[in-house]
C-alpha cells in the first residue's frame, strides 16, 4: 500500500488476493474480544479496514522477524493458515490464533511434498522458463529478498 512506502510512487493493479480478502473486520473484532491481549499482525494484501486494526503490518517473513523480538506472548495472525507451522516452530513459547477459519489458500496446497518427490523421481514435469525471463525473475526475486531482510 501506498501507506506503507510514502517515498516511493505506487501504481496498483485492480486485483486483490483471494485468500487475504477473506479476512474481515468483524473476524479481527470477534477474535481481539476473545484474546484483548493478543496483537494482531496483519498482510499488506488484507482489506484497508482490516490493516487500520493491526498492531503492525508485515509480509510473512516480516511476521516471523516480529514475533521473534516481541515480548508479548500471544498473537493473532492474519494472513493464510499455513503461516502457523512456521511462526511455531521459531517459537514454541509463544500463542498464534487465526481469527478465520477461512484463511486457507488453495493454490499454495497444490502442491506437495509427494508431487515434489513423485516429479524427481520420474523427472517429469520440467518447467523451462526463457533466460531472458529468468534473468529478469532472479533480479525481482534477489530485491525482494534484500528488502525483507531489512525489515524490522
Amino acid at each position: 500500500m501506498q501507506s506503507q512506502v510514502p517515498e516511493k510512487d505506487i501504481i496498483l493493479w485492480e486485483g486483490f488476493c483471494p485468500t487475504h480478502i477473506r479476512l474481515r473486520e468483524e473476524d479481527v473484532v470477534a477474535a481481539k474480544k476473545i484474546h484483548p491481549y493478543a496483537e494482531f499482525l496483519a498482510h499488506p494484501e488484507c482489506n484497508p479496514e482490516v490493516l487500520d486494526m493491526a498492531d503492525s503490518i508485515c509480509s510473512t517473513g516480516g511476521m516471523l522477524k516480529y514475533v521473534k523480538k516481541a515480548s508479548k506472548k500471544k498473537f493473532i495472525i492474519g494472513t493464510e493458515c499455513g503461516m502457523l507451522y512456521g511462526l511455531k516452530k521459531e517459537n514454541p513459547d509463544k500463542l498464534f490464533l487465526m481469527p478465520t477459519s477461512h484463511l486457507i489458500c488453495a493454490n499454495m496446497k497444490l502442491t506437495t511434498l509427494g508431487w515434489v518427490l513423485h516429479s524427481l523421481e520420474k523427472e517429469v514435469y520440467e518447467v523451462k522458463v526463457p533466460k531472458e525471463i529468468a534473468d529478469k525473475a532472479r533480479k525481482s526475486l534477489k530485491r525482494m529478498l534484500e528488502l525483507s531482510s531489512k525489515e524490522k
